[in-house]
């Protein structure tokens, strides 16, 4: 089980993705500024999971190559958008200028 309450030792889950030599990332969560820039530093391809337009372009503003689209539907957490896979695809496909997946 992860630690809950806890701040995730994100330098500490980089250093193992650089020595492991991994070439593709999944981010997820609040601001991804720090680990999307850090990753791209060292050529690693980061795929942004993101339940709202905005959260996406914020993501794409901060240099992720692709994002992971995840309408309401999905299961786990989905947010608190509400807004469904049906609408949410759509308009990231109008609005996104790199790669997206639909995800969930």
């Amino acid at each position: 089980l992860l630690p809950v309450g806890k701040t995730p030792d994100f330098p500490g889950i980089i250093k193992v993705v650089l020595d492991e030599g991994i070439k593709v990332v999944e981010t997820a969560g609040r601001n991804p500024e720090k680990v999307i820039k850090e990753l791209k530093q060292h050529g690693i391809y980061v795929i942004h999971k993101c339940v709202a337009i905005r959260h996406a372009l914020t993501a794409q503003r901060y240099g992720a190559d692709m994002i992971s689209m995840d309408g309401f539907e999905c299961g786990g957490h989905p947010g608190e958008e509400d807004v469904g896979n049906w609408i949410l695809l759509a308009k990231a496909g109008k609005t996104l200028s790199i790669p997206f997946v639909a995800s969930g």
